[in-house]
């Protein structure tokens, strides 16, 4: 026979544990919601550094990938990487977003690109064996980049450890 007391302290602590949880999974910061929502624009492909949230944002039918701070609310300038002529399709960030990994469309093609903040210049990577990237994932440090890249109807996944021989991080 099972005890109707032991049985109610056992479903009070679930119920607990659940509630408890659920509040910290689904709670989001209103600072940032209301940054995202004042830049009046479509968003989508969100990644997260330390502090630093990289967006895809539509702004007049063009895609052009955003950078906020979240410490100040604001948005960071990156000079010579939205170009008209390219559409971004992925984004990845370093936790200190001064390197941002990007998979982009530029004349009909898919390529493989890094941007360096600090430098304000970006750096095409090529992939070998050739393949068409999709999706990017640049680590932490900024150091490994893992791409989703399909080659022959068939998708593979690379890992690259990026090297910037003479160019030092600033930050």
């Amino acid at each position: 026979m099972i005890h109707p007391q032991p049985l109610m302290l056992l479903v009070s602590v679930l119920l607990f544990l659940l509630t408890g949880c659920r509040g910290q999974i689904v709670s989001s910061s209103n600072n940032i919601d209301a940054l995202i929502r004042r830049s009046n624009t479509s968003q989508r492909s969100p990644a997260m550094g330390q502090q630093m949230l990289a967006t895809i944002a539509n702004r007049d039918n063009h895609d052009k990938i955003e950078l906020f701070d979240l410490r100040t609310n604001r948005n960071i300038a990156l000079p010579n990487l939205n170009q008209t002529d390219v559409q971004p399709i992925s984004v990845s960030i370093d936790a200190d977003a001064q390197r941002v990994a990007i998979v982009r469309q530029r004349e009909g093609k898919a390529e493989l690109v890094i941007y360096l903040r600090s430098l304000g210049s970006l750096q095409q990577l090529e992939l070998n064996p050739p393949g068409v990237p999709r999706h990017v994932s640049l680590d932490a440090t900024g150091q490994f980049l893992a791409v989703e890249v399909s080659r022959a109807g068939v998708w593979q996944t690379d890992l690259l450890h990026l090297s910037f021989e003479g160019l030092n991080r600033r930050g």
